[in-house]
């Protein structure tokens, strides 16, 4: 990031957007990141080999479609551990993918614990869901 950004203001236009329920949350996120001198430190040390779940949570906002569907796949066949589901499936509509997550557990590529990530992020997805609507004002909160 270029040191004449100004965080104050990317907060403001962060907080200003929200109330058009316009969300660029990850983005301010991400330039925290790139500002604190130990996330730094880590991706400097990072030799990339390997994927970092701890890099690729920070980055996971700004993948493209393709991106998903390359990682997804890669933990579907088993080439990376299953365990970055928990990182894949927050960013897509877990529902959508829980056919291949299925399948792959029950041909032996990945782990059934792969069933309990896949549990939990359903039920964060519908509760984000509902909470986006009650938001929006679509519906009231109970």
């Amino acid at each position: 990031m270029p040191d004449n950004i100004n965080q104050n203001t990317t907060i403001k236009v962060a907080e200003g957007l929200k109330k058009h329920n316009l969300d660029i949350s990850n983005l301010v996120d991400i330039e925290k990141d790139l500002n604190d001198s130990a996330f730094l430190e880590v991706l400097e040390n990072a030799d990339f080999e390997t994927l970092d779940k701890n890099i690729l949570e920070k980055f996971m906002p700004f993948l493209d479609d393709v991106s998903k569907k390359n990682l997804f796949a890669q933990i579907i066949d088993g080439e990376i551990d299953y365990h970055f589901l928990e990182i894949f499936l927050p960013h897509v509509d877990p529902y959508y993918v829980s056919e291949q997550i299925e399948a792959a557990v029950m041909t032996g590529t990945i782990e059934w614990d792969a069933l309990e990530i896949l549990e939990d992020a359903c039920k964060k997805y519908k509760e984000k869901q509902e909470q986006e609507k009650i938001d929006a004002g679509w519906v009231k909160p109970q």
